[in-house]
């Protein structure tokens, strides 16, 4: 059985691990993203964010409704491609080779953030943006723009529309 100054330094300790995870900044969120999808691609295994078996790390990262549109993507069967044809991180088909990978707050305002992310895939520049919006469990993904006209929100919408 603990003492009571056991028990205290416990909730402390406890609390500060919860206010540390909450308290996570979007920029740091986007860079465990990309080494979470940097190990999943060197491994040769499974994308464990976006994969359509489980739910764990695409609810962890991304806002309940994006959430929900990526996962109905992945899980509804149908004859053609879904929404969601290439890899939404480095926006290609396969075999990525990134370089320069570069992740930079660039604002916040309130309760939403743009995380720029910038890097070369053989050799060509990229840019995705994602705007982020803070919830009760910390910083999510709320759209991810590929250039000045396409985001994944959009991708979306125009998908429904032409059912």
């Amino acid at each position: 059985m603990m003492k009571k100054p056991q028990l205290i330094l416990l909730a402390i300790l406890l609390s500060a691990a919860a206010l540390g995870a909450a308290a996570q900044t979007p920029e740091a969120i986007i860079k465990e993203v990309y080494a979470i999808h940097a190990r999943d691609i060197k491994a040769g295994g499974e994308d464990r964010i976006i994969n359509g078996k489980n739910r764990r790390y695409l609810d962890k990262f991304f806002e309940k409704n994006l959430a929900d549109l990526i996962w109905e993507d992945l899980t509804t069967e149908r004859d053609d491609i879904g929404v969601i044809d290439a890899d939404l991180f480095y926006g290609g088909q396969d075999d990525p080779r990134i370089t320069a990978l570069r992740v930079q707050t660039t604002k916040i305002t309130g309760k939403q953030a743009m995380v720029r992310v910038t890097f070369n895939n053989w050799g060509t520049k990229n840019v995705i943006i994602y705007q982020m919006v803070r919830t009760d469990q910390g910083w999510k993904i709320s759209d991810i723009k590929f250039g000045a006209e396409d985001s994944l929100l959009k991708m979306f919408k125009e998908a429904k529309s032409n059912v």
